[in-house]
Order: structure tokens, then sequence, then C-alpha cells
């Protein structure tokens, strides 16, 4: 069975849609799919993350793309296993691995009215005509308990010491503080929102910052270092490194809020629109369409990472290797806090 309108396949590790919301059928022109296995030719295909099985599929050619939604001290993915790709988007893979390799990686989907348990409870048009609620609160957070990364360990450290000196006057969520289900509930009622990435690299960056936008606060944020090339005077820069300059930025959120939130409110409404039309996997599967035309189908059989050679091994000495940065770390934190 054919269709007139392109085909879109996204794969991914989970067993509801992922990435349905950030997708809209009039604009985008195609239909989207998500783990599909149907027997079809695919315009295009998108591995996100993972290859949890073997898969063969028909798909046209250069269009078999990947997407890392981890830090590279994590998404450290064979060079065998990225070489059955055309397109590779991830963070610290070297050129050569495939046809088209980009460092970006911003394409992770919204937590934005996602749970873990029932997916999502908005639609792409009620997210993108969403407008820009009533503020009556200044500064919240949502942390967990990741404990292994470098920026895990430095953000653990910043919000222990700010429940310290400021109490109640910051909104802690998540673990271990209060639950919330839905993301956005800890942050639309809040002017701000404090977003430390897991990592601290060129180009990558995550729904910790998404998800604020799209609930149009302004992200105080720590982890992409060229974040003003995607979204100018959007956001305020917190140094995890430097507990003082971090107080004071804090202390002029609580104390000047009200007119900072105005001042930066129309750069985020920019943000926001960039975000949902320019930047997110949306975008991406708009542009690998409308460069491919016409190319012809060719047959694939996808695998997981797991089934190459040595992937135990390098499994094992990727752990030892991020257990010993870990200690590293601790250690530093812990003789300069």
């Amino acid at each position: 069975m054919t269709s007139a309108r392109p085909s879109v396949n996204i794969l991914h590790g989970y067993h509801h849609p992922l990435f349905a919301p950030h997708f809209d059928p009039e604009r985008d022109g195609f239909d989207l799919f998500e783990n599909s296995h149907e027997d079809r030719v695919w315009d295009v295909v998108i591995a996100f993350e993972a290859v949890d099985s073997p898969l063969t599929l028909r798909v046209r050619g250069g269009n078999l793309v990947f997407i890392s939604g981890e830090p590279p001290e994590i998404g450290n993915h064979a060079k065998a296993f990225l070489r059955q790709f055309d397109q590779i988007f991830c963070a610290g893979v070297t050129s050569g691995t495939a046809p088209m390799v980009s460092g970006k990686q911003h394409f992770n989907n919204w937590h934005f009215g996602y749970s873990r348990d029932s997916g999502y409870r908005y639609d792409h048009r009620f997210i993108k005509e969403l407008p820009a609620p009533e503020k009556h609160q200044a500064l919240s957070t949502i942390t967990s308990n990741l404990n292994y990364l470098p920026m895990h360990i430095k953000r653990r450290r910043l919000i222990e010491r700010l429940e310290q000196d400021y109490g109640d006057k910051i909104g802690i969520f998540g673990r271990p503080h209060r639950f919330v289900e839905y993301k956005e509930d800890a942050i639309l009622d809040y002017r701000f929102h404090l977003c430390i990435e897991n990592c601290s690299v060129p180009d990558l960056w995550t729904e910790k910052i998404a998800d604020a936008l799209l609930s149009y606060a302004v992200p105080v944020y720590a982890g992409c270092t060229n974040i003003e090339d995607y979204f100018p005077g959007a956001t305020i820069k917190i140094d995890l490194d430097d507990y003082a300059a971090a107080r004071r930025t804090i202390d002029m959120i609580l104390t000047e809020g009200e007119d900072l939130y105005r001042a930066h409110l129309p750069a985020v409404i920019e943000a926001r629109r960039k975000l949902i039309e320019t930047f997110d996997i949306s975008a991406l599967a708009r542009r690998v369409l409308a460069a491919s035309h016409t190319r012809d189908a060719h047959s694939i059989t996808l695998r997981p990472e797991a089934a190459y050679p040595l992937a135990g091994l390098r499994s094992l000495l990727a752990r030892g290797r991020r257990k010993v940065r870990t200690w590293i770390w601790r250690q530093r934190i812990a003789r300069h806090g």
C-alpha cells in the first residue's frame, strides 16, 4: 500500500507515542508513525537513541537518521553501530562515521504534558496555541536523584545549598522533593525556571530548557555553551562553579522578578516559537524530506548495538570510566564546594 503523502517512522524504546505532540500533519505535510514494522517504503526513518531488536526496513537512500538523546559520557555509541545510518546527530561523534555527521543534539521529546505512565495529555495544537499564563510565583526547579555525571553532582550540590539558604522561596520539585506527574505543573505558575543540563557542550540541549520555554518561563540556565545562538536574550546564565555569583542571580530574580520577567518575555515568546517551528525533531524530518526528493528506496536490517562484536566489553569499560570520573568529581566538589 502506498500513500500520496510522505511517511516518517521514528523508532524508540517506549511502548507509547513519544513524539506525536511535536508534529502538525497540516504544517509538516507527511504522516508520522512510531515504532512501525509495516512493510512499506519509508521516506524517512529516525532511530532515537537505540535500536532494541533487529528490524528490516525499506527506506529512501540517505534518509536513515540516528539521533542521540544522552550526554556524550553516556551516549558513547560504537562506530560499527553508527555506520548503519546515513545521518547522525550526536555530540562527540567524529566525522567519517556516516555520510553526514552533526554534533547538534537537541531533538529529545518534550516532557511538557508527558507522563511516563500514560504518555501525553496534550496534542500539538494545544501546546502551540497555549497563551502566556498569568504568573504568580518566582522561581522553580525540578531535580532528580541522579548523581554520577559531573553536572548531576553540581546540580545536586547547588540545589542543596539553595534549599538551605532560601527555603520555600524557591519551588523545588522532583526526587526526592515534591512529586509532580506532569512537569508543566511545576513551571507554568513560575516566572523563572532553573534548568541544569546533564552536560555542558556546544549544540546539546534537551527538554530541560524546552519545557521551560513551552511553559513561558525564563530559563535560568546552565548547560549548552552556545545556547544564545539558539534563543538569544531568552535565558539567564547561572554559574555552577561560583556559588556567590549564583546567589546574586537568585537574589536578583527574587527581588526584581516581575520587571525582569516582563523584560525577557518577548524573547521567551520568540524562543518558544523557534523551538516549535525550527529546532524540533519535526523540523529535522522536514529538512531531510526536502533534501531527498525522489531517491530510490533500499532494504536494510538495522541491528541493535548489543549485536556487534565486543559490545559487552565496550559497555563494561564505559561504565568503569564513568565510575572513575564520578569519584574524581565528587572529590573535587568535596574539596572546593
